[in-house]
């Protein structure tokens, strides 16, 4: 019990209360910060937009390879059945 009498007796000490200060200030959003991020935002959707427009392939190079070594052998089946 000895060691909380020699503790400070007072009441709690709140940030931003009091005389001593009047607050905590709020910093001012800058305008460029604001159109910088505007930029951003469009040129992400930009893409997005452009991305979704164009096909892109994502067959490997084998599935390539495979699909013309087909396409040649349905053509050359087709070229020996009109000669037969």
């Amino acid at each position: 019990m000895s060691e909380y009498a020699k503790v400070q007796r007072s009441a709690l000490k709140f940030k931003g209360i009091g005389d001593i200060s009047a607050g905590k200030k709020k910093k001012k959003k800058d305008k460029e910060s604001k159109q910088r991020l505007e930029q951003a935002v469009a040129s992400q959707n930009e893409e997005e937009e452009k991305s979704k427009n164009a096909y892109v392939d994502k067959r490997t190079p084998a599935q390539m390879a495979f699909d013309k070594m087909q396409e040649k052998r349905v053509s050359y089946c087709s070229v020996a059945i009109k000669e037969a």
